[in-house]
């Protein structure tokens, strides 16, 4: 069956942004990088992390636990209010992730399932 939460499709990407500290802004701290998860179907993001670790097993599974979230509760935290119509994804998996082969090719992925 194909449709809406048939399919998601998830990578990483390091972004080209340099970010300084908030307490010293002299400070370099990184490029972070930033996981999306769309699904096929509707091209609706379903989940995102976006943190200072590399593309790894361990952030791909945030980006995954975040498909989940209630996304009014997940935007509040940091401070922006949206109606659940805005975002109206959570508590869902689909039928199948597919990713590249970085950090779901191995015996990671095969546990995940």
């Amino acid at each position: 069956m194909y449709g809406i939460g048939s399919r998601f499709e998830i990578d990483a990407t390091l972004l080209d942004v340099g970010c300084v500290a908030e307490s010293d802004r002299r400070r370099y701290v990184g490029r972070p990088t930033l996981y999306v998860v769309i699904d096929v179907y509707s091209k609706m993001i379903v989940g995102i992390y976006l943190g200072y670790q590399s593309a790894s097993w361990q952030t791909a599974r945030l980006a995954i636990r975040n498909i989940v979230e209630d996304k009014v509760k997940y935007c509040s935290r940091f401070g922006l209010s949206i109606a659940q119509d805005e975002w109206p994804v959570k508590g869902i998996l689909p039928t199948r992730i597919l990713a590249d082969r970085g950090e779901f090719e191995g015996y990671k992925a095969t546990d995940f399932v």
